[in-house]
């Protein structure tokens, strides 16, 4: 899965490369705020984007994407997922510039991902932990046919809905 490029219709994934990072630093906080349910300011900022990739690397199975809007070619978002066992895999990151949310690019790029991984036989199941207080992120991963598998601890013991995907099911648009 090294050089792995998925091209989609309106956003491809590609590994997310240390030249990414002038164009993800301004949004990345904000970004990070809103999917882990904290302030800004308690965000690690480009330290944190370099941990995460720098962590990524060092995880056999696991791979930091960047999103990238075709159209404009500019990365827009982050898809991290990583091994979990022999049959699933875990979507461990998903995050979009604030702009670009709402318009189904992040959809698109969990589907193409969906299709790399269940549909060529590398996973079994696909499943994303959503911070209990993130509703937006546990309507969106509804919204994409996910359904809830329970509720448990998280990092930082913070509750997590863990969502789920067999393989074979058909996400909605």
């Amino acid at each position: 899965m090294s050089g792995l490029r998925i091209e989609g219709e309106r956003v491809a994934l590609r590994p997310l490369a240390a030249e990414d990072f002038a164009a993800v630093e301004p949004w990345y906080s904000e970004a990070v705020a809103a999917v882990e349910g904290i302030a800004s300011a308690e965000c690690q900022g480009a330290a944190g984007l370099r941990e995460r990739l720098a962590d990524a690397r060092r995880r056999g199975c696991g791979r930091l994407l960047a999103i990238v809007e075709r159209e404009a070619g500019s990365v827009v978002g982050l898809l991290e997922f990583e091994c979990l066992d022999s049959e699933s895999m875990g979507v461990t990151f998903l995050a979009m510039e604030a702009s670009r949310r709402g318009w189904g690019l992040g959809s698109e790029a969990v589907r193409l991902l969906e299709e790399e991984l269940l549909g060529n036989g590398m996973a079994r199941r696909l499943q994303a932990d959503i911070d209990v207080r993130n509703g937006l992120g546990i309507y969106f991963w509804l919204r994409i046919g996910y359904r809830p598998m329970g509720v448990g601890g998280g990092t930082k013991g913070r509750g997590v809905v863990t969502m789920v995907r067999e393989g074979g099911q058909k996400g909605a648009a």
